[in-house]
């Protein structure tokens, strides 16, 4: 399978690029700044370059876009440097990329 990038935005600004490039459950972490003073919520989006159906992968009929399969999400208040964002490590597990 081909890799897929994965952009995270938040507030409408890149704050990091994932590379996926095999199957398997993967972890990452990446920056989520909050606007100084703002107590409000913070938009993110998880945007996938490189999805594609089951149907122009010639595996079924399906026309569904399937990009990646987030399995878990977790938000962690951080009061140090900000770091950039990185990869924690891969298990494997096939199901963590639908394609």
């Amino acid at each position: 399978s081909a890799p897929m990038d994965v952009t995270v935005r938040v507030e409408g600004v890149d704050v990091a690029r994932w590379r996926i490039v095999a199957p398997g459950t993967q972890r990452w972490t990446a920056p989520l700044m909050r606007r100084a003073g703002s107590h409000s919520a913070v938009g993110m989006e998880l945007a996938v370059d490189g999805a594609v159906s089951p149907r122009d992968l010639g595996m079924s009929a399906d026309p569904r876009v399937l990009g990646i399969k987030v399995r878990e999400l977790r938000l962690s208040a951080f009061d140090g440097p900000h770091r950039p964002a990185q990869r924690d490590k891969t298990e494997p597990a096939p199901d963590a990329v639908n394609r």
